[in-house]
């Protein structure tokens, strides 16, 4: 399994204080299964629950967030689909100041084997296909014109800067 650590480095560099105290981030599997197909293709799939723990955490959690979710739009994009859950948290108030924070985010990984010549295998973690649509490119409506652009935040914000409970 490779993402725990990819995304521990993801975490870590926007809260980069985990680095220098790495016992504060804790990372483990569990309800884990592996995927096969009885095929004469070797590939098979982890599949698993990563559960992602910062103890005595002072920082922002926002922040934390946004480097799980931005890590999850490129290795696991299918968790982050509008209107979904892509991940649990729980978090323990420890005093005003400190909290445990605690993540849940099931994980898939795909592994392509090949078998070699001299008998051995070579294994490959496949990435993520690229997503369905670039977020820099227009919508195109059916009738081939591109869509209508959504209003600015700004332009459905009440007078307090306040979003709709549908933001």
């Amino acid at each position: 399994m490779i993402k725990p650590a990819s995304l521990r480095a993801a975490i870590v560099a926007l809260q980069p204080d985990l680095e220098r105290d790495p016992a504060n981030l804790v990372m483990w599997v569990d309800q884990g299964s592996i995927r096969s197909n009885s095929t004469e293709a070797l590939g098979f799939a982890y599949r698993y629950r990563l559960n992602v723990l910062l103890v005595e955490f002072a920082g922002a959690p926002s922040i934390i967030m946004l480097a799980v979710t931005n890590w999850l739009r490129e290795n696991q994009p299918e968790r982050v689909v509008p209107g979904q859950e892509a991940f649990a948290i729980e978090v323990d108030m420890i005093d005003s100041k400190t909290v445990d924070l605690q993540l849940q985010i099931q994980l898939d990984e795909n592994v392509l084997v090949s078998r070699r010549e001299d008998g051995g295998f070579d294994l490959q973690h496949l990435t993520e296909p690229v997503p369905l649509f670039d977020d820099d490119l227009p919508l195109i409506a059916s009738d081939g014109e591109p869509a209508p652009d959504t209003p600015p935040l700004a332009d459905i914000a009440d007078a307090d800067g306040a979003l709709p409970p549908w933001h």
